[in-house]
């Protein structure tokens, strides 16, 4: 599997071995990402992301990525992104 254009959707990826699928959005083109960067959608099982390159530049998020290194690796296997 391997990362599709900007406003395609990735095929579905294993979070936590629930299915999801990947949509990497224009920024300013989708209502629900006015107050944020990308969210999980669990009734729709989405994952939305705005194509920001400002994203997770903060220490919090650093951290975080850090201490989830084992999930994410293993999701970015999957989806081909490593």
């Amino acid at each position: 599997m391997t990362f599709t254009k900007i406003g395609e959707a990735l095929d579905k990826i294993s979070v936590l071995g629930t299915d999801y699928t990947v949509h990497f959005i224009p920024e300013g083109e989708e209502t629900r990402l006015k107050d944020c960067d990308g969210f999980c959608d669990e009734t729709t099982k989405e994952i939305v992301v705005e194509n920001n390159s400002e994203w997770a530049q903060n220490e919090e998020m650093v951290d975080w990525i850090a201490k989830q290194g084992p999930k994410l690796i293993k999701a970015w296997q999957e989806a081909g992104a490593l």
